[in-house]
């Protein structure tokens, strides 16, 4: 039995216009898919469209054609009502820690803050519960809420902002390459940190990438993007076992090995061809 898909992207294109200069597309008719309860995800080089396509997820641009479903409903039809309940169960992971958590707010205003927002009626107490609960499930501790940003490293800091996206609950998180501002032995904690998460509460995680060991190591679906259009997409043991487009195998060529004897046969190799 297929498991159905909770994001479905069809035929997305988005063009920017500018004076003097021909229009730029930086989205090429995109189809991409999550299913429900799966890590996908999304890879590709700086400048391939990455970004433009979640800010369209997002319902922060808006294509010039196709559309986008989300868990059965038309994004681009849906109306006030539908689009306050996307914004609930569609959370947002940036990539910088640093410039995504406001420095003048607390821990507990900061992971609270959708709760304020979308839950108007719930009173404080039970909102300090659901703040303690989230940064407990992200390895901090409920007495951190009244420390500022400041206060934390890169890491702990991105932790602060994983425990902002799931507080709400979300049935799908969008992580917009959270860990490449990160060390790489912090990187590690992160990523384990969303596989385990999405292990336990089955939420859905679309992960934008492009280090493709990271993308390897946890996602069950792979969308690659070239140049705003999609040219392989697959299983991941699909598409790292028998890549078929030639960008594909080139972004897989010029992926660091983790092993360190297996990088250096691998330069060797490169540097004699």
């Amino acid at each position: 039995m297929n498991t159905p898909d909770i994001l479905t992207v069809r035929s997305i294109t988005k063009t920017f216009a500018s004076r003097g200069r021909p229009a730029a597309k930086a989205l090429d008719a995109v189809n991409l898919s999550v299913s429900e309860g799966s890590i996908a995800g999304l890879v590709g080089e700086s400048g391939s469209g990455k970004s433009t396509l979640i800010r369209c997820i997002m319902g922060l641009e808006r294509p010039d054609t196709g559309t986008i479903i989300f868990d059965g409903t038309d994004m681009s039809v849906a109306g006030r009502e539908e689009w306050r309940k996307f914004r609930q169960q569609v959370q947002l992971v940036f990539q910088d820690p640093f410039s995504s958590l406001d420095p003048r707010m607390t821990v507990e205003s900061t992971v609270g803050e959708g709760l304020v927002i979308h839950k108007k009626s719930m009173v404080k107490n039970h909102r300090r519960e659901l703040v303690a609960t989230a940064l407990e499930s992200v390895g901090l501790s409920a007495s951190d809420m009244n420390r500022y940003p400041r206060s934390f490293s890169g890491g702990q800091r991105q932790r602060i902002a994983i425990a902002r996206a799931i507080v709400m609950r979300p049935r799908l998180l969008v992580c917009d390459e959270p860990v490449s501002a990160l060390d790489v032995s912090v990187q590690a904690q992160v990523i384990n940190l969303l596989k385990s998460m999405q292990a336990e509460s089955n939420i859905s995680i679309l992960f934008i990438a492009h280090d493709l060991a990271v993308v390897r190591h946890l996602c069950d679906s792979v969308s690659v993007l070239e140049h705003g259009k999609i040219v392989e997409s697959g299983r991941s043991t699909e598409i790292f076992g028998n890549p078929q487009a030639d960008y594909t195998r080139s972004l897989i060529a010029a992926s660091p090995i983790p092993d360190p004897a297996v990088q250096r046969e691998k330069s060797r190799s490169s540097l004699a061809q």
